[in-house]
């Protein structure tokens, strides 16, 4: 095997794509969600043909002062799977869907909007304002329920899906959140930049910490730092170290402790896929690449622990993950899902160039 040429350039092999299906299920992942059924996805309906596709950004809505008479009822299977009533508020350059679980408890969404693009009401339901919210995909559901409602952009619409999860696994307080927004800004490694940028949007709070531990490991310093760093080193002084490490370090020991924690259960998840992986008879490529996303992701997060020294028991889980990763290597079962991967991957490649997670990133 060779290492590509061109990162991210189509060559004569076939480049290898993830369906629609299992990049959600991925980005659900990424939101401590794991899949065991998902529906086919339906247009979200419009009250007309010519309303609002949802991509005007005007002056702030005020969602709660929407007529309730205004609102009209979305026939919709995957809401009825997952117990929801949906209506829709046609309203110019705006997406307002209101939403109501028949348990009538809180409506959870992941990820949490951060502006004023949600209101709620004592009786359960819940307003939304697909236009402006801040992600591209919203999960919604009732605390304890197993199924949920998967929102999601897709060019110039949206669209509903139904999807039967087990119970969230990753709640990171608001304290843990890096400032990744800031860590990117006047970066010249757009390539990184960019990708980081999607993933924190798409994949929220546990996002955030993978690309903490992206960018500590893989961002190119600019020219300016360089220089600095070496006149600092030619003087004998200490380098300055990446942010995202000197942000581990100052939490306190029980924010280490809880970002302990998320990677744990993150590594749980990862040990069950390979496990299910390595048992299926017809693996695919889509589920090798999500396993190998995961595992060079997780030596992200386990960078952050590693800075602040806490690292060990992730350590003696990530012994057993490799052991049986190490198995996707027998060729006669994996060896016709090489991929083409993202930019972290391809850094990825750089410093663990021989892993079981970057081979198939690898081109024959």
């Amino acid at each position: 095997m060779t290492l590509a040429s061109g990162f991210g350039k189509d060559t004569s092999e076939e480049k290898f794509e993830m369906s629609g299906n299992d990049k959600i299920k991925q980005q659900l992942l990424d939101l401590g969600l794991e899949v065991d059924t998902l529906g086919e996805p339906e247009a979200l309906e419009r009250a007309r043909e010519d309303s609002s596709k949802g991509f005007v950004r005007g002056e702030a809505l005020d969602i709660a002062a929407l007529d309730d008479a205004l609102g009209t009822y979305i026939p919709s299977n995957a809401a009825d799977r997952a117990g929801f009533d949906l209506k829709r508020y046609d309203v110019p350059g705006a997406r307002v869907i209101e939403l109501f679980h028949e348990s009538g408890a809180d409506i959870e969404l992941m990820p949490q909007p951060t502006t004023d693009t949600v209101w709620r009401d004592e009786e359960g339901f819940l307003r939304l304002d697909l236009a402006r919210a801040e992600h591209s995909l919203i999960v919604a559901r009732a605390p304890g329920e197993g199924s949920a409602l998967v929102f999601q952009r897709n060019e110039d619409d949206f669209t509903v899906q139904f999807v039967e999860t087990r119970d969230a696994i990753l709640d990171i307080p608001d304290e843990l959140a890096p400032p990744i927004e800031e860590w990117l800004a006047g970066s010249e490694d757009t390539s990184l930049v960019d990708e980081l940028k999607e993933l924190h949007e798409v994949a929220g709070e546990l996002g955030a910490l993978i690309a903490a531990g992206a960018i500590a490991r893989f961002m190119r310093a600019s020219k300016q730092d360089r220089e600095a760093a070496l006149q600092k080193m030619l003087a004998g002084e200490p380098t300055p170290e990446p942010a995202p490490y000197t942000w581990a370090r100052a939490l306190s020991a029980q924010q280490q402790e809880q970002l302990a924690m998320l990677a744990m259960a993150r590594a749980d998840i990862l040990e069950e896929q390979l496990e299910r992986l390595l048992e299926d008879d017809d693996p695919t490529g889509a589920n090798v690449a999500a396993v190998s996303q995961g595992r060079a992701d997780l030596g992200s997060v386990r960078a952050l622990l590693a800075a602040a020294g806490r690292a060990d028991e992730l350590d003696e889980v990530i012994v057993e993950i490799d052991a049986l990763g190490a198995r996707l290597t027998d060729e006669d079962r994996f060896g016709g899902v090489d991929f083409f991967a993202n930019e972290r991957m391809m850094r990825e490649l750089t410093v663990a160039p021989e892993a079981w997670w970057t081979r198939r990133a690898l081109i024959r």
